[in-house]
């Protein structure tokens, strides 16, 4: 990993999409966030507005089991958002966009919810900010802002040899929410399905530097714990 970048998962985002898509994939296998979201937010027949869909996994899934009207997936890297538009399990009612989240071009009031998986958390105070801004000058009375985070300590187990300790940029991402108003609604103890031990333990080495990494099984699983947060 580039020392430019302060940790594996902004180096993944913005020079390796391929590892950052490998954990996105690997993410809830049975669909367990997807439903504890959908069982709180109403998207069927309405325009949602998806946040930083990087290579669109959320927005396949959620666009199809949600059934909303139009998904609009936004993200402003080029190189994840041409992933995603390749996917296949895509539904038409699923729309990509490249844009900002504090630069949206489409009309005031005109989004029924808005959704960010994993996003919200990791912009510079003064981005995030602006995000929220926008998001609210989108939304239509009674919207709402939800999202896919972190909110407690994670429950894996750790590599031999690495000693268990907070990470800085999780407590950070759940500062910012919690001072914006966002209120957790559900918490899924689920896990990460990798194809094999080898290639899920060097997706995590990779995202994890520099901090301690969670092992993953011989079955190519470890723990993992996603929180629904809304706004």
């Amino acid at each position: 990993m580039d020392s430019h970048y302060p940790c594996g998962w902004q180096w993944a985002y913005a020079e390796s999409p391929g590892t950052f898509d490998a954990f996105s994939r690997a993410e809830d296998p049975d669909g367990l966030a997807i439903d504890a979201l959908l069982s709180h937010a109403n998207f069927a027949g309405k325009r949602v507005l998806e946040i930083g869909c990087g290579t669109g996994r959320w927005s396949a899934q959620l666009a199809a089991a949600g059934g909303a009207q139009e998904w609009i997936a936004t993200e402003p890297s080029r190189e994840m958002l041409e992933m995603a538009k390749r996917r296949d399990d895509a539904p038409a009612s699923l729309i990509f966009h490249q844009a900002k989240a504090q630069a949206i071009a489409l009309p005031n009031d005109s989004i029924d919810a808005v959704f960010a998986g994993w996003v919200l958390g990791y912009l510079k105070p003064a981005v995030f900010d602006e995000a929220l801004a926008e998001a609210q000058r989108l939304l239509r009375p009674g919207g709402s802002i939800w999202a896919f985070e972190n909110g407690v300590c994670k429950n894996a187990p750790l590599k031999q040899g690495h000693v268990l300790q907070a990470v800085p940029q999780d407590a950070r991402n759940i500062g910012k929410l919690q001072s914006a108003g966002f209120k957790v609604v559900a918490s899924i103890s689920t896990h990460l399905q990798f194809p094999n031990q080898q290639a899920g333990q060097e997706t995590l080495d990779t995202l994890f530097s520099p901090h301690p990494t969670p092992a993953v099984g011989h079955n190519g699983q470890t723990p993992h714990t996603i929180c629904v947060w809304r706004l």
